[in-house]
């Protein structure tokens, strides 16, 4: 390992941060130092130093503990933001909007929602690149303002409480933001339904149809994105995109209806075909209204 030594050093504050950094990021302490934009002799002065850590030093072995979690958890995030930096902003907004659209929720939620992995993240990124939606450039200042950063300094700086009327706007404003959070609200309305009244319809049928509904499950943040009004210069592959993907869930219907053995629950499919507007004009059915479907599936 490196050739820096912390014999005798246990009892200075600065040895543990950077032993641990060391350690989690695999690197020397020449590394450590160039990736701090430090020398090593400042970092070795800092870990003889019986002084506390410097805040700017704890925040810096934060900011690239993170930036080695993000790029562990979330590669596809990284790659599409840019830098793991940016990933880390797309993170937290992403994960801002996913839980504004099911705060007060009491309807099922989406699988991606109930994991502690956060996947709803890279479905968001790859209903988005379907769309033809370029990766952003960055995220604007006038919401970044709002965005809290995870990491170990998180004590050493005030928590940003965003005000709710000028971050919706923000949000509003905001092409990527709007078409995510909008994702999110009608997957939750489907979500709702689909759980309530037509997952169990393949009745425990193994076999074609219940790989048919796994299409249906997996597929749904697609088929949300096709029920939103986006602006077809910001997704320039959304028309064909709506197509297809209707025309997938029409065939996925109308298989597991065929397969149920119940009255009831072939009505339900049929109700969600209606729903969906699989037989209207697909960007006729982007602005329809699913307050009452919702009201339904809630009560």
């Amino acid at each position: 390992m490196d050739e820096f030594s912390f014999k005798g050093k246990w009892m200075n504050p600065g040895c543990g941060p950077v032993r641990g950094a060391m350690k989690e990021l695999g690197c020397s302490l020449d590394d450590l130092a160039h990736r701090l934009g430090m020398s090593r002799s400042d970092l070795e002065n800092v870990v003889n130093s019986p002084d506390a850590v410097p805040v700017n030093i704890l925040k810096g072995i934060g900011d690239l503990r993170e930036d080695a979690r993000i790029m562990r958890e979330h590669p596809e995030l990284v790659q599409w933001a840019g830098s793991p930096i940016d990933a880390r902003y797309w993170e937290s907004l992403i994960s801002t909007l996913a839980h504004g659209a099911v705060s007060n929720y009491l309807a099922p939620l989406h699988p991606s929602f109930c994991n502690f992995d956060d996947t709803y993240i890279e479905f968001v990124i790859e209903t988005l690149t379907k769309i033809g939606v370029v990766p952003p450039k960055t995220i604007p200042s006038e919401l970044r303002c709002y965005i809290n950063l995870r990491g170990l300094y998180a004590d050493y700086e005030a928590e940003k409480k965003p005000e709710h009327g000028a971050f919706a706007r923000a949000v509003s404003a905001y092409p990527y933001a709007r078409t995510i959070g909008n994702v999110f609200f009608v997957l939750n309305t489907l979500w709702a339904f689909y759980a309530m009244h037509v997952r169990d319809a393949v009745d425990d049928q193994a076999g074609s149809a219940f790989d048919t509904q796994m299409c249906i499950e997996a597929n749904m943040f697609d088929l949300a994105a096709t029920m939103i009004e986006v602006d077809e210069a910001f997704a320039p592959d959304i028309s064909g995109f709506r197509c297809k993907v209707r025309a997938d869930y029409g065939k996925w219907l109308a298989t597991i209806e065929n397969s149920t053995l119940s009255i009831g629950r072939a009505f339900q499919i049929r109700w969600m075909t209606d729903m969906v507007g699989i037989k209207n004009d697909p960007a006729v059915a982007a602005t329809r209204s699913f307050d009452h479907y919702l009201e339904t599936a809630s009560a």
